[in-house]
């Protein structure tokens, strides 16, 4: 089920497995996500939310899917007042456009002490990343892992310099010695 641009809904939302709810709008029934099944903050695009009046029922192996864009915007998952911890402790969430930034308020409605370290990112290969609840909305910090070759290049400057250096000692040593 995907909503349009300010579409509601009242009923119960069930999201079976490999099904999606998303879009720009409001879910006032309650929603249950299977294992499989995506909960899409917005309708695809950044500056987009999908807001539920009810919190969720979040089954382990459900996925929860936003969109990052450039300078922190992002889509946003709004869940009910009053402070929600029914995430599962390895919840697994999948990023359209993965990009290194820092994204404010991606998922609000949130309780404080959640616990994110079990949180993973399935297409986040290439990059590091890190969740912080910080007790009324969740946020996301995304960084570039270095290239190998940054890593042996930089290796290799160093042990250069080095070498550089022992040889100036080297130098200096038998100057002093004549």
């Amino acid at each position: 089920v995907l909503f349009r641009s300010s579409s509601s809904a009242t009923g119960a939302v069930a999201v079976n497995n490999s099904g999606t709810l998303g879009g720009s709008g409001t879910v006032g029934g309650a929603v249950t996500v299977a294992s499989g099944g995506i909960l899409k903050g917005g309708s695809g695009t950044t500056g987009t939310t999908l807001t539920l009046s009810v919190n969720p029922i979040l089954n382990s192996g459900s996925i929860i899917d936003l969109v990052l864009g450039a300078s922190g915007t992002h889509s946003t998952l709004a869940l009910a007042a009053g402070g929600f911890n029914g995430f599962n402790t390895n919840q697994s969430f999948t990023m359209e456009n993965m990009q290194a930034g820092t994204y404010d308020n991606i998922i609000t409605g949130v309780a404080s002490g959640i616990n994110t370290a079990g949180w993973t990112i399935t297409d986040g290969s290439g990059f590091n990343y890190s969740f912080l609840d910080d007790g009324t909305h969740i946020d996301l910090n995304v960084t570039p892992v270095p290239e190998p070759s940054t890593w042996a290049a930089a290796a290799l400057a160093t042990a250069l310099i080095g070498y550089q250096i022992s040889l100036r000692r080297r130098r200096r040593s038998s100057r002093k010695a004549a």
